[in-house]
């Protein structure tokens, strides 16, 4: 069975350390910031200085942490396509071509 993840902003703390993370495919809201915990927290942690961008959905986009960042206004689509993928032959439901970066 197929899980997908939509991460929106903010998404921080346990939610970030559990489930939110474990699914099939990681998709965020453009601009979310997603962490265990926030920016300033880990900056005064570490005492050091946090790359810029740091947590954005875009920046752990470009690390491989997430499969896809849309905006807001194409979340809908997005899953709407990605989730007729995994209907099976012969229920009703046309299979679509997958969003680009997703693959079968």
């Amino acid at each position: 069975m197929l899980s997908v993840c939509v991460l929106t902003d903010p998404t921080f703390g346990g939610v970030t350390a559990s489930f939110a993370t474990l699914g099939d495919v990681l998709i965020a809201e453009r601009g979310a910031l997603v962490g265990f915990a926030g920016p300033r927290v880990i900056a005064s942690a570490t005492r050091e200085s946090l790359p810029r961008g740091f947590q954005s959905a875009e920046y752990l986009a470009g690390r491989g942490m997430l499969d896809r960042v849309e905006p807001r206004d194409g979340l809908r689509p997005l899953l709407a396509r990605l989730l007729s993928t995994t209907c099976r032959a012969g229920d009703g439901h046309a299979q679509e071509p997958l969003p680009a970066g997703l693959r079968r």
